[in-house]
């Protein structure tokens, strides 16, 4: 029932404008849901894609309890089991909870972005991620616009170009101490200790591998320890028309992807995170000295004096940065004398 007094059988009759206008070119729900979709298929106008030579569509909605969630291998095998294949959209229906939430179907999922001439990336999901470009770490370079290579296309501040995401290994071996701490800025996924795991011989040396499964590999599911740290052996890419940057992490997840709202713990964890890269960056260090000389000190003819602070022939900041953080030092000259005031 489209209507009241309208049906897809009387389609013909009562919406012969939907006829005459192609099922293809409706607007709105009736596009969306395709309905009527045998009889604008028998009428010769059929919603773009259709192919009904075997008759009315069967669907059914299959689930082994409420709100059942499985992986697309094990919806394809459950359909195939019914003599059925996974529908290209969703099917209507209450039985399974699955109404006004993503379901699977056989299409491939694609996202693309923008990226601009600065570097920047703006996802292009929606109207709101359009409008904010994210600095992103490039490996070997991107897309500019004027070289918009295939499968990219231009636009009128950069390339728009499909990106697929993928997690890969940093070793394919058990590295040594220097190699791993050389390559912590790819090793940005943090582990837990991994007392279920079996330990890669030699277990007593500075990097002691952990696998699941005793596979004996070192593979994207290892795990390092190294000081006390624990290391996932992994890295999450995206892969842009030849190109990659790393996929910057994100808590908070939008309500559309995810059909729930934001949790607290959320939030505190995307808020710690950019807490973390701020004050961890090597940049901080001379930023916060460059500040706290413009208000702590003064420059004249003769250099830096501390201005308000009397009885001081000199003052200066000393702020060392390392991973584990800043250490800030207060060092005033009174005549021959240094005296340091930690901060």
């Amino acid at each position: 029932m489209i209507d009241s007094g309208h049906t897809c059988e009387n389609m013909p009759e009562t919406l012969s404008w939907a006829i005459r206008t192609g099922c293809a070119n409706l607007s709105g729900w009736y596009t969306e849901n395709r309905y009527c979709q045998l009889t604008c298929w028998e009428q010769g106008v059929p919603y773009t894609g259709d192919n009904c030579a075997d008759g009315a569509i069967q669907s059914q909605n299959v689930c082994g309890y409420y709100q059942e969630k499985v992986s697309f291998e094990s919806a394809s095998a459950e359909c195939e089991r019914l003599g059925m294949h996974v529908c290209e959209q969703a099917v209507n229906g209450t039985e399974c909870g699955h109404d006004g939430i993503d379901v699977w179907t056989p299409n491939t999922c694609t996202v693309s972005v923008e990226v601009r001439e600065d570097g920047k990336v703006m996802f292009q999901l929606d109207s709101k991620t359009k409008q904010n470009p994210i600095l992103v770490a490039w490996a070997d370079g991107f897309p500019t616009l004027g070289n918009c290579s295939s499968p990219c296309s231009e636009s009128s501040s950069g390339c728009i170009c499909p990106i697929v995401v993928e997690t890969r290994a940093v070793f394919a071996a058990v590295p040594s101490r220097s190699e791993l701490l050389g390559n912590a800025a790819r090793l940005r996924i943090g582990a837990f200790p991994q007392a279920s795991a079996d330990c890669l011989a030699p277990c007593d040396g500075e990097v002691k591998a952990y696998v699941v499964g005793g596979s004996g590999n070192v593979t994207e599911s290892a795990v390092f320890e190294c000081d006390g740290v624990y290391y996932k052996n992994a890295e999450s890419v995206v892969e842009v028309a030849g190109h990659s940057f790393r996929n910057p992490p994100v808590f908070m997840l939008a309500k559309e992807i995810t059909g729930r709202s934001v949790r607290t713990e959320e939030v505190f964890a995307e808020v710690e995170a950019l807490m973390d890269h701020l004050y961890y960056h090597t940049n901080l260090p001379p930023f916060l000295a460059y500040r706290l000389i413009q208000r702590m000190a003064s420059w004249g003819p003769l250099g830096p004096s501390c201005g308000p602070l009397a009885g001081l022939s000199g003052c200066f900041v000393v702020i060392f940065g390392g991973p584990m953080g800043l250490s800030c030092s207060f060092v005033a000259q009174t005549g021959n004398n240094l005296v340091q005031y930690p901060m």
